[in-house]
């Protein structure tokens, strides 16, 4: 009997194939060399469209470089490739919380709990959302039973320190000091989380010499990771003011997408824009998204589409009407990705500062909400704060006080081309009257005011910022004037700011 002529031979090339792909990517991950791994896992799906490994991996690069839809896309698909794996639900529940979808991140964490309950890095990550969602007792819980699986898991101490606020006879307070005895053992990261965590411990119990001791150390650490170039950083904001300039603005009015619900929450990291998207969503026509990378990834991949080399800010010239209404249609389509319903979104990502020109040409009727802030205080509160994302100034006093003068810059390049197209609200006074504020917020956003406004509401908004367990506090005096109490460890970022203090325009708030 003639064989024929598929057979087990043939069913075997693909499976050969598959195996060397493979073999290739893992090569080339090992080696740094992260597009062309991901075009090797590509061409394995090409093969094994449903391929389990390849499908996570490239969930986990899209992830890591921020690109949240696509690491979604691929994480659904690993999950649906292989249901019983506790790493793809795992991944898929960490995208899911970065993208504020809270329910559903909590429902992927639990199904991955229960497939794999001695992962330590599920009940963290499912600490992490529980803190998201304002359930701060039901986090600790989980942060604990994870400590109790991995001991020396220094990145859930730094969560569990961040979930709370600690008093001087707090007994966790010599756990978290243990930990500084064996700090040879950790990883660079993990020192660098175990001082943030020791420093935000002092700090609540009014130890602020030893807190800054603690930052000092932290930041030293995590400055020498990072590059920042203050001379860089100058020459992006004259190109910004250059090409974005009055013609632009005038070249591009009313050129983009027509919606008027776009609200786009912006400032300096920790200049209290958390706190304005809160009290914004408890509007009943205003949802928010947090923090999404939508117009920065718009801008970086805008200039393939106008046919230019060049980079963000330069191509800007080229944009045509048309590919402005296109972008603008693009990005209120990601923003309704999330099922919100309501007529306006918050996006609150305070880095879109630098893009506003940009954002005014694809959303003509986008309302821009600039938040301000005591400027040592902002700065200080920064120099607090481990971030997670790629902020290469965030770790230096005179690093911080040299982008924040080039932020200052840009903002009244802003207001001088944009006049009345920017609504500055001082964090300051947000504090004193906090209805006021709101009053004027949501008048600028052209809705009625709606009593339900002063209701405050866990629901109303999901919080995702470094600083879960502040921006569900209530609005305290306590974050006003702060940099008094660090005042004599102060002096590189006194020097740097000189320009900007001298201006006294919004220098605000009573000592507490």
């Amino acid at each position: 009997m003639a064989k024929h002529p598929g057979g087990k031979k043939a069913a075997a090339k693909p499976a050969a194939r598959v195996k060397q792909l493979w073999h290739r990517a893992e090569q080339l991950e090992a080696a740094g060399r992260a597009a062309e791994m991901e075009q090797a896992l590509r061409a394995i799906l090409d093969v094994v469209p449903e391929h389990f490994g390849s499908l996570l991996k490239l969930s986990y690069l899209a992830y890591g470089v921020g690109r949240l839809p696509i690491a979604l896309d691929f994480a659904k698909r690993a999950v649906q490739a292989n249901h019983g794996d506790a790493q793809g639900h795992l991944l898929l529940g960490q995208i899911l919380s970065d993208l504020g979808l809270t329910e559903l991140a909590e429902a992927e964490l639990s199904i991955a709990q229960q497939l794999d309950p001695q992962d330590a890095r599920i009940l963290d990550s499912l600490g992490w959302v529980l803190a998201q969602q304002g359930r701060s007792e039901e986090a600790d819980q989980v942060y604990r039973r994870a400590l109790a699986i991995k001991p020396d898991a220094v990145g859930t101490y730094y969560n569990l320190v961040a979930n709370k606020k600690f008093q001087p006879d707090d007994s966790d307070i010599a756990m978290i000091e243990a930990l500084r005895e064996r700090e040879a053992e950790f990883t660079q990261d993990e020192k660098v989380w175990l001082h943030f965590a020791l420093a935000k411990v002092y700090h609540d119990c009014g130890d602020y010499d030893r807190a800054f001791a603690e930052l000092q150390q932290a930041n030293g650490m995590k400055q020498a990771q990072v590059q920042f170039s203050a001379r860089s950083q100058q020459q992006l904001t004259d190109q910004l003011m250059q090409v974005m300039d009055a013609g632009f603005a005038r070249r591009y009015a009313g050129a983009g997408h027509a919606a008027e619900g776009p609200i786009f929450v912006l400032g300096m990291a920790r200049s209290g824009t958390t706190l304005v998207e809160s009290l914004l969503c408890r509007h009943p026509q205003i949802s928010g998204i947090g923090e999404v990378p939508y117009i920065h990834n718009l801008a970086q991949g805008c200039c393939q589409r106008v046919g230019s080399d060049l980079p963000y800010p330069q191509f800007l010239g080229d944009l045509t009407p048309a590919l402005c209404g296109q972008l603008g249609e693009e990005y209120i389509a990601l923003t309704r990705q999330f099922g919100i319903n309501t007529s306006h979104v918050v996006d609150k990502t305070p880095g879109n500062f630098m893009f506003i020109g940009f954002i005014l040409a694809l959303l003509p009727n986008a309302h821009i909400i600039h938040c301000m802030r005591n400027p040592l205080d902002n700065c200080l509160s920064i120099y607090q704060q481990f971030f997670s994302n790629a902020m290469g100034y965030a770790y230096d006093q005179r690093n911080i006080g040299e982008y924040y003068v080039q932020y200052r810059r840009l903002m009244d390049h802003w207001q001088q081309v944009y006049p009345d197209r920017v609504l500055d609200v001082v964090y300051e006074d947000v504090v004193a009257d906090s209805e006021a504020a709101l009053r004027r917020m949501i008048d600028y956003c052209g809705l009625d005011w709606d009593d339900r406004c002063l209701e405050a509401s866990d629901e109303a908004v999901k919080i995702r910022t470094a600083s879960v367990w502040q921006a569900r506090q209530p609005v305290y005096q306590s974050s006003v004037q702060r940099w008094r109490h660090y005042e004599k460890h102060l002096a590189p970022l006194l020097e740097t700011l000189r320009p900007v203090l001298a201006e006294g325009e919004y220098y605000k708030g009573t000592s507490d």
